[in-house]
């Protein structure tokens, strides 16, 4: 998807293909759902109870997907944040 938007962007493009946007839209959702169904949840309070590693990785990733995906829909947000990163740290003299 990161390619994809990359492309759109290089090429002057104001969004990525529908299509294709559809399709990579649909891949994440599925992946994240497989992801679930392979990590099973561990009963208990979130105060007790320490969940499987990545079970609340994908529950983010589920439930925040629409935020985690913005990138692919408006051209002008990065899709990771190492230029922010870089800019916070002091260059090396």
């Amino acid at each position: 998807m990161i390619h994809a938007t990359n492309l759109a962007r290089a090429q002057g493009k104001e969004a990525v293909a529908a299509g294709t946007l559809a399709m990579f839209t649909k891949m994440f959702r599925g992946g994240v759902a497989v992801g679930l169904s392979a990590v099973k949840r561990t009963p208990g309070s979130a105060k007790t109870v320490t969940q499987p590693v990545g079970r609340v990785l994908l529950e983010v990733l589920r439930d925040r997907a629409d935020d985690v995906l913005r990138f692919a829909h408006d051209l002008r947000i990065p899709p990771t944040n190492n230029q922010a990163e870089r800019d916070l740290r002091p260059a090396k003299t």
